[in-house]
């Protein structure tokens, strides 16, 4: 979150030239004990950064160490920054029973958040819905999560689209459950990948309701995707789903013979070389597939990286393989940015 101060570090009280220079900002109150500081001077920004006191000595508390790390991560440098930076949280920030809370800064596009319910795979779903500033129609971006399922690592995501000025809805797995028992996730997500029907169904119900929401451009919708989301959304694209590109980590899934030549639009991959779950074997017959079907296709292979590179780490069990790589993450998110500015451009929009 861009333009941000975390004043709760500062080691003493701000002196006079400092306290006037944020006296216009507005402070934002997260909990966990810490006090963000929204202003428009990045200089000032960065003497208290640079004032700060260490943020992982022994001293200091888990709300200041929680505080730095997303004030580091989202440096006051840029004005739209969320291009350059991944959105993913650090794991204090990610877990599924916390509430988000949209912070609204002169340095980004103010938006709105919403949950939407809507049916889906005999479950009623609860999808997070981001709305960039104004009235007028957007392009919209499908965004789909984990095997585990919705969490605010996704809902972080679908923030950082409506602030690059995207309307995002990031759909629902699991009936609005979290699945942080890898046994459980399984269970229910490996039948759900071998069929593509109910991968289908739950992609197109999430759609229906993105297309339909009134600050949506229904004809410039791309849907982007991770693991068991990204399977979705190649799914959409195979049952010839109306989407202008899709994007995918860590899912090169293949579908059923011949379906691919269904898919409409240019379609983008990334993946760790070393995934064991998208081994090199996996992802040479989802080349092999999207070459054959004559789509516009690319990969992104990431070096070093596991499964899940993507996504910070969590405080619960993982299956094997699994694995956090956070140079990674944010380049697999300037590449997903770029699909969109290719794909899906906002400059008709913005007056660019």
């Amino acid at each position: 979150m861009l333009g941000k101060v975390v004043a709760f570090l500062h080691p003493a009280e701000p002196e006079p030239a400092e306290r006037a220079a944020l006296e216009p900002g507005t402070t934002v109150r997260r909990g966990q004990g810490y006090t963000l500081r929204v202003s428009t001077k990045p200089e000032v920004h960065r003497q208290f950064l640079n004032r700060c006191q260490p943020l992982d000595n022994a001293t200091a508390i888990p709300a200041q160490r929680e505080a730095g790390r997303g004030f580091v991560v989202n440096p006051p440098n840029r004005a739209r920054g969320v291009t350059d930076i991944s959105p993913d949280l650090p794991a204090a920030e990610h877990r599924p029973d916390r509430a988000r809370r949209s912070l609204q800064s002169s340095l980004m596009t103010k938006m709105t958040t919403r949950t939407v319910e809507y049916p889906a795979d005999g479950l009623t779903m609860i999808g997070y819905l981001a709305l960039p500033a104004g009235v007028d129609r957007r392009p919209a971006v499908l965004l789909g999560p984990e095997g585990m399922g919705l969490s605010d690592v996704e809902r972080r995501r679908a923030d950082a689209l409506a602030e690059l000025g995207y309307v995002a809805l990031a759909f629902d797995l699991h009936g609005g459950r979290y699945l942080g028992d890898p046994e459980e996730m399984l269970a229910r997500c490996m039948p759900l990948l071998a069929d593509p029907d109910r991968m289908r169904g739950i992609g197109h119900a999430a759609l229906d309701v993105l297309r339909t929401e009134p600050r949506t451009d229904p004809d410039r919708i791309a849907a982007v995707g991770y693991g068991t989301g990204g399977a979705i959304a190649l799914e959409l694209g195979r049952d010839g789903a109306n989407l202008r590109a899709i994007g995918t980590v860590n899912a090169t899934t293949t579908g059923r013979p011949g379906e691919a030549a269904r898919i409409r639009c240019p379609v983008w991959a990334g993946v760790g070389s070393e995934d064991p779950i998208m081994p090199p074997a996996q992802r040479n017959a989802f080349t092999a597939e999207m070459q054959a079907a004559g789509v516009d296709w690319r990969l992104a292979v990431y070096g070093g990286a596991l499964h899940a590179f993507h996504h910070p780490p969590v405080d619960h069990p993982v299956v094997p393989g699994v694995g956090y790589h956070p140079q990674h993450a944010q380049r697999a998110w300037r590449d997903v940015v770029d699909l969109l500015t290719e794909c899906l451009p906002l400059a008709e929009n913005l007056g660019a």
